[in-house]
Formats: structure tokens, sequence, C-alpha cells
């Protein structure tokens, strides 16, 4: 079952990212925010700000995952759209993560 939205359907070609990462086993579950980094200048920011944080970060863009806290990793990705960010850590820390990132909420 698919649970993207809120609303349980059928996973058989549901195309969310989130199934994608399940089909792949790739996600591991967590807190998801999109994300924004289109720039240099956004990336290095970006790093800097979820290097602060003692929790894993993860951004996906396509079938692809990498470490959030690192850049080459980051600009192995296609930054010109807009990522999924996982926080894997208790919602009240991710809580306080996505507000530190609110400048790059996509």
């Amino acid at each position: 079952m698919c649970i993207e939205g809120g609303q349980p359907k059928d996973r058989d070609g549901c195309g969310s990212w989130i199934c994608k990462l399940i089909d792949h086993g790739m996600y591991k579950g967590g807190t998801h925010m999109e994300v924004a980094i289109n720039n240099i200048d956004k990336v290095r920011k970006f790093v800097d700000i979820v290097s602060r944080f003692d929790c894993d970060i993860d951004l996906v863009s396509g079938h692809t995952m990498v470490d959030a806290k690192s850049i080459l990793g980051i600009f192995s990705l296609n930054i010109m759209k807009p990522m999924m960010m996982i926080i894997h850590d208790d919602e009240d820390k991710a809580q306080v993560i996505r507000n530190s990132l609110k400048a790059f909420a996509a």
C-alpha cells in the first residue's frame, strides 16, 4: 500500500517518490521535505546548515540518493530540479531541522 498524500492506495504504478525508493530498497523511513538548492551558494549554505545536526539526512533526485552533508554528493544530482530531503530522526528534531531550512523549501 502507498500512503503518499496521506491516502492509502495500491502501489502498482503509483510513481510517487516514496514508492520508487521502497521499490529500490533505498527508503529506511524518516521525515521528508522538498527542497530547492539550485546554485553553488545555496548548496554551500545548505550543507553548512545540515552538517550542524547529528543525524542522517539524505537528498533524493530521481533514483539517486546522496548524503545531504556531502557537497560532492549534491553536485552529482540535478540541482536545477527540486529534491526530496529525508531526515532520519524523531519528529521533534526533524521539525527543528525543517525550520532551519525554510529558505530552501521548494
